[in-house]
Formats: C-alpha cells, structure tokens, sequence
C-alpha cells in the first residue's frame, strides 16, 4: 500500500487477541458454546467435536451399534462379536 507521497509502506501487524482454551482431563473445548464440555464416560482425551482419542485407563474405545463409546477391555482371551458385547 502506498501512503499520501507515494511511498511504499507496510500495514500495521493485526492485534493478536489470546484466549484461554485450556480444559482439565476428559474435557475438550467447544468453539461454539465457548467454553469447556465433558468427553465421552470413560474417555481421557477428546477433540474439539468431542471425538475419543484416549480413553482412560482400563478402557478400550468403540463404535458399535449403541454409538461410540469407552467401555472395558475384553480379558485376554476375548473378543469383541458385532454388538461391542466381550465373548
């Protein structure tokens, strides 16, 4: 952008306005609420849409026909059959 004599100058940088989106343990922050919300039961670390990328200790994440959720590990001679149930 050129000022009044022609000369070449820089616009000024934009102000940088900080917000705080720090949430605790099982909460993700909502853009749109602005404000913190709680993660799936059993989930430690969620996105911002609330998906489950951790669920906490224990627990093992699954999306099944009751939607998606963190729900106990299967002993280690089990599995998991289509309904998300340990057999």
């Amino acid at each position: 952008m050129r000022d009044e004599n022609g000369k070449w100058t820089c616009e000024p940088e934009p102000e940088i306005i900080s917000v705080n989106r720090t949430c605790e343990t099982g909460e993700y922050y909502n853009f749109t609420t602005e404000g913190c919300e709680d993660c799936i039961e059993n989930c430690e670390v969620c996105q911002a849409d609330g998906y489950c990328e951790q669920c906490e200790e224990g627990y093992e994440y699954i999306s099944n026909s009751t939607g998606k959720q963190c729900v106990d590990k299967c002993e280690e001679n089990e599995y998991r059959d289509g309904n998300g149930t340990c057999v």
